[in-house]
This record gives C-alpha cells, structure tokens and sequence, in this order.
C-alpha cells in the first residue's frame, strides 16, 4: 500500500515537472505590419517575403537556447469580389535559426541574402493566373486581403509551436467615378451622394457654383458648403438636414471625392468635378420684379438705363446671356443675388 502511494506521488511529481516545463518552454509570436495600401509588383517578392518598402515585424519569445524554424507557412489571398486565392502551392518552411529567449526579424532578413532563407515555396497556378498575372499586366495587385501564415515551431520537438497571420491590404486606386448626382442633374435640397471607389478612407466636398466662376474656381472656394471624411470604404451618404449649411432651392452646385491613399510618402486621387443644381421655387420670375431688382441693383450707375427700360416699356426675351454665353433663368437669378451683394463689380451698364 506504501508503495504503491510512492508510485503514484512520484508519476504526480513527473507529471507536473513535465507540465511545468512545457508551459515555461512555449513559443510566442507576436507581428506588426505597416499599414501600407498600395504596392507595385516589382516592390513585392512573395517567395522571400522581401520588399523594398513594406516592412512587417516578427518578434520571437522561447525561453532558452533553441533551434526554431517557419514551417507550415502560407499565403493566401482574400479578393475584393469574394474569392480566395491559395498563392502558394502546399505548404513551405525556411532553414533553421538559432534563438536564445528573443528575438526580432523582418521581411528584411528573409531572402538569398538574408539570415533566414525561405524552402520550397513555389506558386499555385490559381494564384499566377489570377494574381501574379493581373499584376504584371496591369502594375497593380488586385484588391484584396493578403494573408502570410506564419508559424514558428521548435526544430527539434514540432509540436511546440506558435502561429501569427500578417495581413496586407492592397486597393487598386486606379480612379474615382462620381455616380449621383449625375453631372447637370436637378435634385432636391438633400440628394444622396454615390461614387465608385476601392479606397477605405475620402474626403467629400461640395461648394456652390457662382456666376463667372468656373468649377475649379468653385470647388476650391471658401468658405466650403460642405466637407467631410468618410472612412471604412464608404461609397455614398444622404446630405444632412442639419449640421450643415443647407443647399438652396435654386441653386448650383460642384462636388468631388478625394481618396486618400496609406502607402509610402502617401498621395491623394481626385475625381472629377461634378455638378447640380437644386429644383427651384415653381413660381417663375416676374417682369415686374426683375425691373424692381435689376433697379435696385445698378443704382445711379444704370439710371439712364433703367430711364430707357421704363419709358420706351421694352421688355426682356425669354433667353439670358452672360458674357456671350447663355444661361438659365436659375442661373440669372444667381447672378442678380451675387450683384447685389456685390455691386462693386458692375463698371458700365448699357441696351444692346
């Protein structure tokens, strides 16, 4: 009975010295990444997990003096539309390193030239044709999630190990397309916004269109009607009814998207500029108002003018011009209000 209590006190004692051990021997891995978003092929060697600009990190805990090594590393890839790329063909591993207690390496010590040389990666076909292809053709990765499966294993007893994914986000910025509303469209005071974009992150901008202003003169003026970030891959937005300034009924608008790219040096994309205007009061313009407006607006400048206008009782055509070209009766009513708030502008007045 002595005996066999002795035994079993001693198989209890071995038991938690093993599992002590173990728990004191376990790998850790932890990685950090760049948050780049953009790279070109000739940047990106996935078979040494080189890149002249990417930078990921690997940072290694095993206490004591081991051999460890990459094995069952792979990469795969999340597309845009929903499809999943297995880029390497099976598994693949690297050549053992020595570690005592820490250590740290990047993509930068992996490679021909590196401390830690990558076996037996070789390309699926499936991830050649539809990713390695595209990208020399094109200059461009497609859009999508880059996974590098990563696991660090004891080279002398496999099964104590450690796994991390290092993950790349790569978007095709290669434009931005304004979607609604249309360009010339007529909308009411609180329009959805729609653009085509793969970015995550824009800036939108919106500004009224004045009278003698070109679009780019109009989108770049201040103070802006209204700018705001969207994050997260947003693609459209309902104009706010508050917070705001509000778009007015009868008036022109330009808009654009910026993308904001994260990647080396950062960059930004534009799109085109667009516009609209919104609808209108229905109640057309009076000739009796227009005289009173247009009366109060030249001031002695166009008395003689105004003299003529009233006395030989003529009277306006149903088109408007301005400056040669023609314009709406919505934009005449701009540009009344624009004279009138500044009527220093006006230098001659004159009946042709």
């Amino acid at each position: 009975m002595y005996i066999k209590s002795l035994n079993r006190l001693l198989i209890l004692t071995i038991l938690t010295f093993s599992f002590n051990f173990l728990s004191f021997s376990q790998i850790t891995v932890t990685v950090n990444t760049a948050n780049v978003q953009q790279l070109n092929p000739a940047q990106l060697d996935f078979q040494n997990f080189q890149n002249s600009i990417w930078l990921f990190t690997i940072d290694i805990s095993y206490p004591g003096d081991h051999t460890v090594q990459l094995a069952k590393c792979q990469v795969t890839v999340d597309l845009s539309d929903g499809t999943q790329v297995q880029l390497s063909e099976g598994d693949f591993n690297s050549e053992p390193f020595p570690i005592t207690d820490h250590k740290s390496i990047t993509n930068f010590n992996f490679g021909k030239d590196g401390e830690i040389k990558i076996r037996n990666f070789t390309l699926s076909s499936e991830g050649r044709t539809k990713i390695i292809e595209p990208a020399l053709a094109s200059g461009r990765f497609p859009s999508g999630t880059y996974n590098f499966h990563i696991t660090v294993e004891d080279f002398v007893d496999p099964q104590i190990y450690a796994n991390q994914i290092v993950r790349l986000h790569i978007e095709d910025f290669s434009q931005i397309e304004l979607r609604y509303p249309q360009v010339g469209a007529t909308t009411n005071e609180f329009p959805l916004f729609e653009w085509v974009y793969d970015g995550r992150e824009v800036e939108v901008t919106i500004n009224e269109k004045l009278p003698g202003l070109s679009i780019e003169e109009s989108i770049s003026r201040f103070p802006v009607t209204y700018q705001n970030t969207f994050t997260g891959g947003q693609n459209s937005f309902q104009y706010p009814s508050t917070g705001f300034r509000p778009l007015e009924k009868g008036k022109s608008y330009v808009w654009k998207v910026t993308g904001k790219i994260q990647s080396p040096g950062g960059r930004l994309i534009q799109s085109s500029i667009g516009y609209f205007t919104i609808a209108p009061d229905v109640t057309p313009i009076k000739y009796s108002d227009l005289i009173d407006q247009l009366e109060i607006i030249l001031g002695n400048k166009g008395k003689n003018v105004m003299t003529k206008i009233r006395s030989e009782k003529l009277e306006p055509t149903e088109l408007y011009y301005l400056n040669g070209g023609l314009i709406s009766e919505i934009e005449l009513k701009e540009l009344f209000k624009f004279l009138q708030d500044n009527p220093d502008n006006i230098d001659n007045v004159t009946i042709e």
